[in-house]
């Protein structure tokens, strides 16, 4: 990310890929990668697919993201949900954390 060098490249952080397929804790995450995201999307799951829940309908740690990233300007909030009560839903908890 830093040899790049440009202000126009970042990372977009998925709450759910992260959930279903990463081996190191979001703390670690966010320790080394916070400074480059730009956009997150937000859906959830139990660690068994890729279903794009509704944000807490799985085991996602929305508190804890949220918290670390909550000085952060500019982010680009994407809910990703497969129906239009999940997106419904996802937004009224959004309420909780931005």
């Amino acid at each position: 990310m830093e040899k790049l060098g440009s202000e126009h490249f970042g990372l977009c952080f998925d709450t759910g890929h992260f959930n279903l397929f990463s081996q190191v804790s979001l703390n670690e995450w966010m320790k080394q990668l916070q400074y480059y995201i730009i956009e997150i999307h937000l859906h959830d799951n139990y660690k068994t697919a890729d279903d794009h829940n509704a944000i807490g309908d799985g085991t996602f740690d929305f508190e804890t993201l949220f918290d670390m990233l909550k000085d952060k300007k500019g982010l680009i909030y994407t809910v990703e949900a497969h129906t239009p009560q999940d997106a419904i839903k996802s937004i009224s908890k959004l309420e909780n954390y931005i």
